[in-house]
């Protein structure tokens, strides 16, 4: 597979825009509560990466996993923010996206990142979601953290999260008769697989058959 840029990032979550939402993750109509959303995810990362200290199972993987939903959170509330103010906001993140950031060296200031990423979001909603200069800083603080708690590079936490979403959303046994991936969440076939071919993403024949065959049902 490819290494995925922000823009294919964007166009990932693209393939689960259905009825004005985002199916897979939250289905929320009003984009002003993303930022609660963004807030608990990090609440689910402080918890998992906690756990370390209590007890003697590898938390990594979990970690990363939970890095990467803070980012994917953020990334879906500045779609939402785009679509409803009809700003470009994703070219200040496309710049940045493998910049150079502040590393963090210890706890204290993973603790201190955390507390600052907090306060950046929540400021959010206290001024309208007016994002401004925030998202680069949001986003700087963001991969800050993943590459302190996970010790893994921006780009592998991201190129794990897609390929392990994309083999969770290729696999037909998870599909109901409805076409819904588990019965609750809208996939656009044609763009899935128009996506796993730009990326190089492998997929097995007969996962590839079944999604053309869903394509064509979801066409007509």
């Amino acid at each position: 597979m490819k290494s995925i840029t922000l823009k294919q990032c964007a166009k990932f979550q693209e393939i689960f825009f259905h009825d004005r939402v985002y199916s897979p993750y939250e289905i929320i109509k009003n984009y002003d509560y993303f930022p609660m959303v963004i807030l608990g995810e990090i609440g689910t990362l402080l918890n998992t990466y906690l756990k370390q200290y209590r007890s003697p199972n590898d938390y990594k993987k979990e970690i990363g996993n939970d890095c990467a939903d803070i980012f994917i959170c953020f990334l879906i509330y500045i779609l939402y923010v785009q679509k409803n103010k009809q700003l470009n906001l994703l070219n200040k993140l496309d710049k940045n996206w493998n910049k150079n950031f502040v590393h963090i060296k210890n706890d204290k200031e993973f603790n201190k990142s955390i507390l600052f990423l907090i306060n950046k979001i929540y400021n959010l909603i206290e001024n309208n979601n007016k994002i401004g200069n925030n998202i680069l800083i949001i986003f700087d603080i963001i991969k800050s953290i993943s590459l302190y708690a996970t010790d893994k590079e921006w780009q592998n936490i991201i190129d794990d999260f897609h390929k392990f979403t994309f083999d969770k959303f290729t696999d037909f046994i998870k599909y109901t008769p409805d076409l819904w991936y588990r019965g609750s969440c809208w996939v656009d076939f044609k763009k899935l697989i128009s996506w796993g071919k730009i990326n190089d993403m492998f997929l097995p024949p007969k996962r590839l058959l079944f999604l053309e065959r869903m394509m064509k049902q979801q066409k007509s």
